[in-house]
């Protein structure tokens, strides 16, 4: 992997700027503070993620619900199939 040549402070945009600040302030954390801000990032999935899940898990539960040749009983396997992978707080 090439190393990209250093760009000066005076020719960075705000944009970048604000970048270089962050990845400074990251690069000077503790081991025990990245951790931290790791397992924060992680756990808290954005709240945009999570619509999308919601809304995806209701059109796949509506094909299921409408395909022939699925029943009750297949129907609800599917659903619980569905409720592990996308966990059951994403209810709507």
């Amino acid at each position: 992997m090439q190393k990209m040549p250093k760009k000066r402070n005076c020719r960075r945009t705000q944009e970048e700027q604000a970048i270089h600040t962050r990845a400074v302030a990251l690069r000077k954390m503790t081991d025990h503070q990245l951790v931290e801000y790791a397992d924060r990032a992680l756990d808290t999935p954005a709240p945009q993620q999570l619509k999308k899940d919601a809304v995806m898990r209701v059109k796949i539960l509506d094909t299921l619900r409408n395909t022939k040749g699925i029943g009750a009983a297949t129907f609800a396997k599917l659903e619980a199939v569905v409720e592990r992978v996308f966990g059951s707080e994403t209810n709507i």
